[in-house]
């Protein structure tokens, strides 16, 4: 659960920031924060400080440092509204994202650094950059019918519950780990889920909502 924990502390860590901050300088301090990250990330120093740990804290910790550019950029994107502006020209920007992502995946540019927790690096950042644009400006309300849209929130409500047992039922199942296990273990997740929230509806709704 290293990605809850590192949601959690970042969150707190931005929520002091603004509060005790101006806009502008707290926004001026997250950028800081995260070209530090990216320096501490190229040089070693995040992997020599917490590589020794013990699993629990190495990935959480670790990773903390290779997640909090990702969290700067999404504070970018929304100070500057970028993804709405995109959005005005989404045919283009999905066809150069798609192209630029097959380029880097040819060229085996998306690749974490050796010495790191598994997200560090600009190609990551960047890979991740490219695909985010593209599935949040997919123009998918403007012609999927209503139907699927309801569909489609209605999984993404029971999503959190696949999320928190997928990792135990995987363990139990022992299955392997490829793409047809992932899809597995979620279908099972999310019937799962789906039961939960109707036979607890208060008690799971933090869960499976």
């Amino acid at each position: 659960m290293w990605f809850q924990f590192d949601l959690v502390v970042i969150t707190i860590m931005f929520f002091i920031i603004f509060f005790v901050f101006k806009y502008d300088t707290a926004f001026k301090i997250c950028v800081v924060l995260g070209l530090t990250a990216l320096y501490l990330q190229y040089n070693g120093i995040n992997f020599m400080l917490f590589g020794n740990m013990r699993y629990e804290l190495k990935y959480s910790l670790g990773r903390l440092c290779e997640m909090i550019p990702v969290a700067i950029l999404g504070i970018i994107f929304v100070k500057y509204s970028i993804m709405r502006k995109l959005s005005d020209y989404s045919g283009r920007i999905i066809l150069l994202c798609t192209f630029a992502l097959i380029i880097m995946n040819y060229f085996g540019l998306i690749t974490s650094r050796s010495n790191s927790f598994g997200y560090s690096g600009l190609s990551l950042l960047v890979s991740g950059i490219l695909i985010t644009t593209i599935f949040y400006i997919l123009p998918l309300k403007n012609y999927l019918p209503e139907q699927i849209k309801l569909i489609i929130s209605n999984i993404a409500q029971l999503t959190p519950g696949c999320y928190c047992m997928h990792m135990m039922l995987g363990e139990a199942l022992r299955l392997k780990n490829s793409f047809v296990s992932c899809i597995v273990i979620y279908i099972i997740c999310l019937a799962v889920s789906y039961v939960l929230s109707r036979v607890f509806p208060k008690l799971s709704k933090y869960l499976v909502k």
